[in-house]
């Protein structure tokens, strides 16, 4: 900063830039710094002390230099001595020379809530008003560095726009946050604001490289973040933001040597477009794990905007979106083409190579799983809430609450679900939940929601703890083809907090179980084969011990450790019945346990490693007191856990027991995969129970259940007896279904 620009600074805060501020309060000898800070702050004169110190740094840009400067200043007045080393200390740990970060949080809270007085305009709702950053740049006669060699502070102002005008244009920004500790100044009208490093640098870099957008929409700086009102409120118009911006530009970070290498390779890939990723397939196919480009590839790959929850909304819903590394830009969308095409292009040459090791493994599945993401996004419309909360689970989201308010612009307008980032993240997960099984009429959020042993909030076991949800077992990602309920209408209430009263068939009992395959690594690899093998045949012994009189089968045992999917390349996972080439599998994978010496061929290995190992290795395998075989994934089931089939959900579940008040309650444990059960069987069962055996009637439910749920169905079956019973279950009379409350 130059010294006129410093003078100004000065005369705006209403500084003297000679002489510190006066009647400034001691502090007592025994202070630390943090406590030093904090009085500072709060007390009468100390704020305007702290923006005196700072502009002293700011100009000098060397606390040493500026310590020397005003040394006497220091050594005659003790208190003003220990708010200047409190303050210099503060400010060495923004240049990270301080490892001591706790202490420093909350008092660049307290630094920015300050700041933020006076700062900010009301906004009026109504006009769907929002603020938008205008980066001044450089003026042509002072260059972009000051005397001391150090680049020019970035200068914004902040102007009220209304969504509603038309003729408005303007950018939105998509980036990290970063560091809360490590932070930078900026001039908003003005005033020194603290922005992260990371955001500070997108701002330089915007302005210096002559880009700059006309206005850019910052959520840190254009949102009150003090105001809890109005930051409530500006969530449910970031939608409108990202889908209305001309660009959304994606600050992916500094650049590097690497990605410099990697954007010159990025754009050699537009020549040829029905193969977008031809040119970095070539860099990979021709270079050694040394290369520029593959080295520019995992240091892009890395960097945090890839995980981050907010980008599946602000990249979503974009026009334009344009990544940016530094002072480089690149279409996003060509992008992402590239990359998800690396994975399929890549033939088992490359695919042996380190190079490539180090991509797929990391990277380019997690770019993979947020392509896929996006693309609903793009052309799904709204989409539905459980679908996009369990491809959102691996994100990462700072603030609990945004698990779901980052989702929000894609969530159907319908579920009326409304910020309120100072209610407590249970009661907003609970009303959410709440609202999507109303909504939907269906309970197939449950098939995210575990009775986890890691749960870190306290929920009733109905309600996923986003974030931190189910996911693994094939089973759920294919719901759709199991209808266990036989689509018997859903109906949920909620009398009182923590409780969710539906309906349920109880139809068995856990008796045991056994973890399915425990892993000695993270991925199948032909290493772990003698591992499966054990494993396998420990769980065939398994059921053979506790279900000795039920003369369990070779096809049986392996549908059920299959959970009835065998997942073939380029097919996805089809039931076993489906596909004529399953016929005879279970003879080579039972021949494969029981024999040590026996080496299947490839392709029968492979489907064995992908549709058990790969799909269900966290899983468990358990029996029943009534002969049948389950799978449930990941959670800790118990003796005595029931087995119920849901109204509104396509498969069963697991239940424990958990009498209140002589209420019939339980906790919800997990979706499962239980043989015999998944196309109606024991709804069927349980009629035939109360009813007497109908076959005839059997079969009639059987074919309805294949058939949509829809009122064509009962005309089908206008003139059977399964057409009462069918209409009952549709509109959730019948009484084989019992209410039932989850806590």
């Amino acid at each position: 900063m130059s010294s006129s620009a410093s003078r100004n600074f000065a005369e705006r805060q209403d500084i003297d830039p000679h002489n510190p501020p006066e009647n400034v309060l001691i502090i007592p000898d025994d202070s630390s710094l943090a406590d030093a800070l904090f009085i500072l702050l709060v007390r009468p004169g100390g704020y305007e002390l702290m923006v005196w110190l700072a502009t002293k740094i700011i100009v000098s840009r060397n606390i040493q230099v500026w310590m020397a400067d005003f040394g006497d200043i220091v050594k005659s007045d003790i208190g003003l001595a220990q708010m200047v080393r409190a303050f210099v200390a503060l400010m060495m740990h923004m240049t990270r020379e301080n490892e001591d970060v706790d202490q420093f949080s909350a008092i660049l809270n307290a630094i920015h809530r300050r700041i933020a007085v006076g700062m900010y305009k009301t906004l009026d709702q109504s006009k769907n008003e929002v603020r938008l950053l205008r980066i001044h740049p450089v003026p042509e006669n002072q260059p972009q560095e000051n005397v001391q060699g150090h680049p020019e502070l970035v200068s914004c102002s902040l102007e009220i726009h209304s969504l509603d005008d038309q003729d408005l244009k303007f950018d939105a920004l998509s980036y990290v946050w970063g560091d809360s500790i490590q932070v930078l100044p900026v001039f908003i009208d003005g005033k020194v604001f603290l922005v992260t490093r990371n955001l500070f640098e997108a701002l330089e870099t915007f302005r210096n490289n002559n880009t700059l957008p006309s206005l850019l929409w910052v959520d840190a700086i254009c949102i009150n973040q003090q105001d809890s009102q109005e930051r409530n409120h500006q969530v449910t118009l970031m939608a409108r933001l990202y889908s209305q911006a001309e660009k959304v530009r994606i600050w992916i970070g500094p650049e590097t040597e690497h990605t410099a290498v990697l954007f010159d390779k990025l754009e050699d890939c537009g020549g040829d477009q029905n193969r977008p990723g031809a040119g970095i397939m070539k860099a990979i196919h021709l270079a050694d794990v040394e290369s520029g480009s593959i080295h520019g590839l995992l240091d892009l790959l890395s960097r945090k905007w890839w995980t981050r929850l907010w980008v599946v909304q602000e990249a979503g819903l974009a026009k334009d979106p344009r990544i940016h590394c530094g002072s480089q830009e690149f279409d996003f969308r060509r992008l992402e083409d590239i990359l998800v095409n690396l994975t399929t292009m890549i033939g088992e040459k490359e695919r042996s190579s380190p190079a490539y090791g180090a991509l797929s493994q990391s990277a380019l599945a997690q770019v993979q799983r947020l392509s896929f993401t996006l693309d609903m996004t793009r052309y799904g419309g709204n989409m539905n809430p459980t679908n996009l909360l369990d491809s959102t689970s691996h994100c990462d989201s700072t603030v609990p609450h945004d698990r779901l308010y980052a989702l929000l612009g894609l969530l159907p307008p319908t579920l009326e679900i409304i910020p309120a980032y100072e209610a407590s993240v249970e009661e907003v997960f609970e009303s959410a939940a709440f609202r999507i099984m109303q909504w939907s009429g269906s309970l197939d959020l449950l098939r995210i929601t575990a009775l986890m042993h890691n749960r870190k909030l306290d929920l009733p076991s109905w309600v996923p703890e986003l974030g931190n949800t189910v996911d693994g077992l094939n089973l759920y990602k294919s719901a759709a083809q199991f209808k266990a309920d036989m689509g018997a209408s859903c109906s949920v209430s909620q009398e009182r907090p923590r409780r969710l009263t539906i309906r349920v068939l109880i139809f068995d009992e856990v008796a045991a179980s056994i973890e399915l395959l425990p892993l000695h690594t993270d991925r199948p690899n032909p290493s772990t084969l003698d591992h499966v093998r054990q494993r396998l045949k420990a769980c065939r012994e398994f059921v053979q011990y506790h279900l000795p009189t039920h003369e369990i089968d070779d096809f049986t045992f392996w549908q059920a450790l299959s959970t009835d999917k065998v997942l073939r390349p380029g097919l996805g996972a089809r039931r076993w019945n489906e596909d004529k080439r399953n016929s005879g599998l279970e003879i080579e994978w039972s021949r494969f346990i029981q024999d040590d010496s026996y080496i299947m061929e490839e392709d029968t290995k492979n489907l064995l490693m992908s549709s058990i190992w790969a799909a269900h290795s966290h899983s468990r395998l358990f029996v029943t007191t009534g002969g049948r075989l389950g799978i449930v994934d990941g959670s800790v089931i118990e003796r005595g856990d029931v087995l119920v089939i849901l109204a509104g959900s396509k498969e069963p579940a697991v239940l424990r027991p958990a009498p209140e008040d002589g209420l019939r309650a339980f906790k919800f444990v997990q979706n499962c995969y239980c043989q015999g059960v998944m196309d109606g069987e024991a709804v069927v069962e349980a009629y035939e129970k109360r009813n007497g055996k109908d076959e005839s009637l059997a079969r009639s439910l059987r074919d309805a259940s294949v058939a949509n749920r829809s009122s064509a169905t009962r005309y089908k079956f206008r003139d059977s007896q399964s057409a009462d019973f069918w209409v009952r279950l549709q509109e959730g009379i019948d009484p084989l279904f019992v209410p039932t409350v989850l806590m």
